[in-house]
């Protein structure tokens, strides 16, 4: 496992896989780390069971039988989730066709069979940076000068770490994702320097930094 620390404390995973074996193994390491988790045998029952578990995270497989997990995506995007979570495939697929099709599905991430659960890691890792900003980000009170200057931080935080796995993924589907969510990060943390602390260099620096980081690895 990662040495980067992981909080798992109240992170629900949801997964669904038609091997018994796999699913059972998955959730058991899942919960053996703090994971809370739930599972499903296929894609029917992925779906009736999905919204009520209100997962952060979805571990989802694509080869199974009568609904693959292509078309189960399909289906949970169009969901009533509170938050939505984040979609990962799972598969043994590794050829480029494989990876066109999880991007057209609405998936978030592609990992290989067998999952390394360092990579996992990394994913628990953006997705609770992603969280903390998307809840500091929907204040609509107005705040303090600290406050503000708390989300800016945060807004750059998460595109650094979205810059990081931009980085070092193998998935150009992936490379592009994180890529895109980096931009929009730094420009909410833009908007954010601009109207609420523009004399911070600091921060100033900071997402000049990142932004020319993001422009060299988009050339």
């Amino acid at each position: 496992m990662t040495d980067a620390a992981v909080d798992t404390s109240d992170l629900r995973v949801f997964i669904v896989d038609d091997d018994e074996a796999v699913r059972e193994s998955t959730e058991l390491l899942l919960r053996l780390q703090g994971y809370a988790t739930e599972s499903a045998g296929d894609g029917r029952q992925a779906l009736e069971r999905v919204v009520a578990f209100r997962p952060e995270l979805v571990l989802l497989d694509i080869g199974m039988p009568r609904m693959d997990g292509y078309q189960v995506a399909r289906r949970m995007l169009e969901l009533d989730f509170p938050s939505p979570p984040l979609l990962v495939a799972v598969t043994a697929f590794t050829h480029a066709e494989a990876s066109q099709r999880c991007a057209e599905a609405g998936f978030d991430y592609k990992l290989h069979k067998p999952v390394d659960f360092d990579v996992f890691d990394r994913l628990v890792l953006l997705l609770q940076e992603n969280h903390r900003l998307r809840r500091q980000m929907q204040w609509q009170v107005d705040v303090s000068d600290e406050n503000s200057r708390g989300i800016i931080r945060l807004a750059i935080h998460m595109a650094s770490t979205l810059l990081d796995v931009a980085s070092t993924t193998c998935s150009s589907e992936t490379r592009e994702r994180c890529l895109r969510k980096a931009h929009k990060a730094l420009d909410d943390a833009g908007r954010w320097l601009n109207k609420r602390s523009p004399n911070d260099q600091e921060l100033r620096t900071s997402l000049i930094r990142l932004t020319h980081r993001l422009i060299g690895m988009r050339g």
